[in-house]
């Protein structure tokens, strides 16, 4: 039988994929209360809930055997190739369609086509959206080493791939690969690339202060000292993973789930000051960058409008002006971007 599900899984465009047994992650439990203890989360809450399901596959889904972790490569483009200048821009994972919706879809797939085969096979998935360790379960089962960044990084595909799995009530024969050593030895680009300097220490993120987590996670006011240094990035950030070599070897895949994915990459900061409601759930429909929501978007959008130093963009900010005024938190950072091109006029 596992061969078939080998053999289907590949039909399915997954190259990525391993099997392995419910596994006991207490070994990490000292460095995820540390993390926490330290407020490295920010204000995701629910990294600090539910630590022991987090450690125990099994007390998440207590019936559990097997589980079928899968990655999806995602990179198709170098922002080496791309016109970053006075651009928005968007982590390359957030300029599909959302990673969530069509992992699950393939998934939801490999399970059906078990049933087929054994109608008692029961099981849940699972894509970013519960408390599983999934870059340590893709680690043990071989898929890749833990970066200095804290990505998982696999030699073959680098990190730029997404990563869901699937618990199942039956025990299967395990696929598993050689494990990989880590690999950074004395590079640092990664931590050295960060322009937040989110990276504490090699292993050791502080999420509060990465431009992933401000741009998407984080929905106040931004300290004067992280918005000058979040660039013109709108939503997430792909720093780190950009300057990573075993990112850096790889072409970029031909492969494009949306078709104008670069347009979306870094539409011009024009533009995007002058978008409205409607017009933001258009252009983003079906991607990841609906979760930010209209209002956090252009607050995004007004911090990378005052970092891009183009004076230029002066009159479409003072038009925004009325828009916010509801909205303390973005017309803080609108009369910020205002402030910061006004005074780049006077120098």
């Amino acid at each position: 039988m596992i061969e078939e599900v080998k053999d289907y899984i590949k039909e399915l465009g997954i190259e990525i994929f391993a099997i392995i047994k419910p596994l006991d992650f207490s070994f990490r439990k000292d460095y995820l209360i540390r993390w926490i203890s330290s407020r490295f989360h920010g204000e995701m809450d629910y990294m600090a809930r539910n630590l022991e399901k987090r450690l125990s596959p099994e007390k998440l889904y207590p019936e559990v055997k097997s589980i079928l972790i899968v990655g999806i490569p995602y990179d198709t483009l170098r922002w080496n190739d791309i016109d970053k200048k006075g651009r928005g821009l968007i982590s390359k994972y957030a300029i599909r369609r959302d990673y969530h919706r069509v992992i699950k879809k393939k998934l939801k797939k490999i399970l059906s086509f078990l049933r087929e085969k054994n109608s008692e096979i029961q099981g849940r998935i699972y894509v970013d959206s519960a408390p599983v360790l999934e870059k340590e379960l893709a680690r043990l089962a071989g898929i890749g080493f833990i970066g200095k960044n804290t990505m998982l990084i696999s030699k073959k595909f680098g990190s730029y791939f997404f990563l869901g799995e699937l618990f199942l009530n039956i025990e299967l024969e395990e696929i598993k690969h050689p494990p990989v050593p880590l690999l950074c030895v004395s590079c640092k680009r990664c931590v050295e690339a960060c322009p937040s300097e989110a990276i504490v220490k090699p292993y050791i993120l502080d999420a509060s202060r990465c431009i992933s987590y401000l741009t998407i996670e984080y929905r106040g006011i931004i300290k004067d000292e992280l918005e000058n240094q979040m660039g013109q990035w709108i939503f997430g950030c792909d720093e780190c993973q950009e300057v990573c070599p075993f990112n850096r070897k790889n072409k970029p895949l031909e492969v494009s789930l949306i078709p104008d994915e670069k347009r979306l990459a870094n539409i011009k900061l024009e533009e995007l000051i002058l978008l409205r409601k409607e017009d933001f759930e258009e252009i983003f429909k079906g991607t990841p960058v609906k979760r930010a929501g209209y209002e956090m978007f252009m607050r995004n959008v007004f911090i990378a409008a005052g970092n891009s130093g183009k004076k230029e963009l002066l009159q479409s900010l003072r038009k925004r002006e009325k828009d916010f005024l509801q909205n303390p938190i973005v017309y803080h950072h609108l009369l910020r971007a205002i402030k910061k091109l006004e005074n780049n006029c006077s120098e």
